[in-house]
């Protein structure tokens, strides 16, 4: 039988701090390193400081980084990336050491790093910057934000509540995926969706308790949330549910052109 051998993965979106983001890159002593650049045209220069870095990487570490892309101010779409990542490493081994640099993230990607290495029991770093901040550049700051009136409130809180180093069984990603993918008026109407699929037989109480129990798992965890109506519960993804289902469904689709499959092999 072959031995995996422990790895260190690196993921860390990317802004303008290329020389902040390089340090944590060789401090963090990586096999392998993700860099995240902003999907947003606007912030296009990401993608250059991320293919700069990833240059440097291969050069002098002999680590070539994967790019990938995501919208950094979209809460869902950075749960997708950092879901996708952890999640296929975890698939390729199981033992894998993952570091979660918040250098260059936005605060959504700081708030959602931060969520994710509780749940998961990962280290967060981060490199400080050094320059001084003067009084001027204060000044200068000020002057061009002080009219702006912001956008809606965004309320990124509750957080995840899932136990440290308690990741999602293969059930949950399994009632998940399903979530992200229709909507269901009740919990009965998804259990009888599963029964089918699972091609079940009568007795079924054991199964359908087992779902339940399942579904307020994940309500616990806040990744769905239930809404009475009248007798029953309507159930659907909180943003930070449905951006966890994205990535792992974009995994899913990933592996079965390999002929695998994420939910069949799972932490096998």
């Amino acid at each position: 039988m072959a031995v995996r051998l422990a790895r260190k993965t690196l993921i860390a979106p990317v802004g303008i701090y290329k020389e902040r983001v390089w340090k944590s890159i060789i401090r963090s002593g990586a096999d392998k390193v993700y860099l995240i650049t902003d999907s947003k045209q606007e912030y296009e220069v990401t993608t250059k400081v991320a293919s700069e870095l990833a240059v440097r990487s291969k050069e002098l570490l002999m680590v070539n980084p994967v790019i990938v892309s995501a919208d950094l101010s979209d809460i869902k779409d950075i749960y997708r990336a950092f879901i996708y990542i952890i999640e296929k490493e975890r698939f390729e081994n199981p033992s894998v050491d993952i570091i979660l640099d918040t250098t260059a993230a936005t605060k959504k990607a700081w708030h959602a790093a931060s969520n994710i290495a509780s749940a998961y029991g990962y280290t967060v770093s981060y490199v400080p910057g050094k320059k001084k901040i003067s009084r001027s550049l204060v000044e200068e700051r000020y002057k061009a934000e002080k009219d702006d009136p912001g956008g809606d409130v965004e309320v990124l809180l509750p957080a995840l509540c899932i136990p440290t180093g308690n990741a999602l069984s293969k059930d949950e990603i399994k009632v998940l995926c399903k979530l992200a993918n229709k909507s269901y008026n009740s919990v009965t109407e998804l259990i009888e969706e599963l029964e089918k699929e699972e091609q079940l037989d009568k007795p079924k109480n054991a199964y359908e308790k087992k779902i339940l129990r399942i579904v307020r798992g994940l309500e616990d965890k806040k990744v769905i949330t239930g809404e009475e109506i009248g007798r029953t519960k309507r159930i659907r993804l909180t943003n930070e549910g449905e951006g966890i289902a994205r990535g792992l469904i974009e995994l899913d689709k990933e592996l079965k052109k390999k002929g695998l499959s994420l939910i069949a092999s799972l932490y096998a």
